[in-house]
């Protein structure tokens, strides 16, 4: 093998090297060689230098630095964050129309509200009734078509004496107050789900995240996503709600709902539920889809079942309101404005319509006869006493009290549905 020769670093000469092993290898091994930083000690082995020591030792200050700082930076980002979710959340429920919003929503009791009219400046005081919501909710056509009409009905009365005086007053005063308070409510819950987009836009550009906005806005959420949290008996304005944000466009406000959990869908009951059922074949996707409406349904308040039954009873179209004429449209909103102040009754449905509620067991449920299509819908799981009724789990034969001359009911049933079945099966049976 031939000689080469390279130059040593750390003495700056010559060092011959045969084959792959050099003579800088066997050196090192003696200890009469040593790399840059390193040093022999006799009987220790290998000795860092103080330079390569300080070097080693400035780096593990520097990382140990630097994950503090880290740590601290992101500690401090996150205060930062959570600061100002704090501070938006502030700012939105400091608005005066959020304030009566969240306090129609957040009490079972209704409040008084105070309006300075704008022309007169007479003070005017209101409660914001489900009837007046709802009203206040409409589409945005229904609005433009009520507003239209007023202007329609007053013109009429100036250009000849065409209106008893009676109506006149009623229109006047419906449209001096009722509908000035109904614009004012309208605003109010545009302010209101306005903020609540902003949140979302808030999340969607990565400046907070849902999880940073949930301890500051969860509890508004609730108050209309989750049924717990609901006042009772306002069912209707709540589906209305729902209707408004639909109708509006607050698509935004849907996507922020579904990051906690929650679905804000229109209601989808319509006059053509329970018409024209197949009961030729063993599956009808209609009739599937009216008994889901149904099973919805028996979870609000009776008041809103009575209605939206008495919708599937009456020969009453969806969106009729289209078909009258501005002043038609008037006329009925203010007929049904006058009928507010009177009780609720389930009179006129009361031959097809029966709710059913059995204190002893909890027990809800409602029956609907239509045609000849009787529907009897009991309420799922709920309340403390549904969960009680749902361990019971062991199936057990299912029996009826009524004659089985001609055919008598074979199969096994859930043991708590068949409890709350024997529970109304005498009042069903008698009806």
């Amino acid at each position: 093998m031939g000689l080469v020769t390279g130059l040593a670093p750390a003495y700056g000469e010559a060092i011959p090297v045969i084959g792959s092993l050099s003579v800088r290898e066997s050196l090192v091994s003696q200890g009469r060689f040593s790399p840059p930083g390193l040093a022999w000690g006799r009987g220790w082995g290998m000795i860092l230098s103080p330079a390569l020591l300080l070097t080693g030792l400035s780096l593990a200050v520097g990382g140990v630095v630097a994950l503090t700082w880290l740590h601290f930076y992101q500690q401090q980002r996150r205060w930062r964050r959570r600061d100002l979710a704090r501070m938006e959340a502030k700012t939105f429920r400091e608005r005066e129309a959020v304030k009566h919003v969240l306090d129609i929503l957040d009490y079972e009791e209704f409040r008084t509200f105070y309006l300075t009219h704008p022309k007169d400046g007479r003070l005017i005081s209101f409660e914001a009734n489900d009837y007046r919501l709802r009203r206040a909710l409409r589409s945005h056509q229904q609005m433009v078509k009520m507003r239209s009409g007023l202007d329609e009905i007053k013109r009429l009365a100036t250009e000849a004496d065409r209106l008893p005086a009676k109506t006149l007053e009623l229109v006047e005063q419906y449209d001096n107050e009722e509908f000035f308070i109904e614009i004012t409510l309208r605003d109010w819950f545009d302010s209101f789900l306005g903020g609540l987009e902003y949140f979302e836009i808030l999340i969607e550009s990565g400046l907070l995240t849902a999880e940073e906005l949930k301890p500051f806005i969860i509890y508004w959420i609730k108050l209309i996503g989750d049924r717990r949290y609901r006042r009772k008996g306002g069912s209707g304005f709540y589906d209305q709600l729902f209707h408004y944000i639909h109708w509006a466009g607050y698509g935004r406000v849907q996507n922020l709902f579904e990051r906690y959990g929650f679905k804000i869908l229109p209601p989808p009951y319509s006059t053509h539920d329970f018409t024209a059922i197949e009961t030729d074949t063993k599956y009808d996707t209609h009739r599937v889809l009216c008994l889901a409406k149904a099973a919805y349904l028996v979870y609000e308040d009776r008041d809103y079942v009575a209605d939206i039954v008495r919708l599937w009873l009456k020969p009453v179209m969806d969106d009729s309101w289209k078909k009258m004429s501005d002043r038609q449209y008037v006329v009925e909103v203010i007929k049904a404005w006058l009928r507010e102040g009177e009780g609720k009754s389930e009179r006129d449905i009361l031959p097809d319509f029966k709710y059913l509620h059995m204190m002893l067991t909890d027990t809800q449920a409602f029956m609907l006869r239509k045609d000849n299509n009787v529907i009897l819908v009991f309420k799922g799981t709920q309340q403390l006493s549904d969960w009680k009724t749902n361990l019971q789990i062991r199936l057990k034969q299912f029996t009826i009290l009524a004659d089985q001359t001609a055919i008598p009911p074979t199969g096994r049933v859930h043991r708590g549905f068949l409890g709350a079945w024997q529970s109304v099966e005498k009042q069903v049976i008698t009806i």
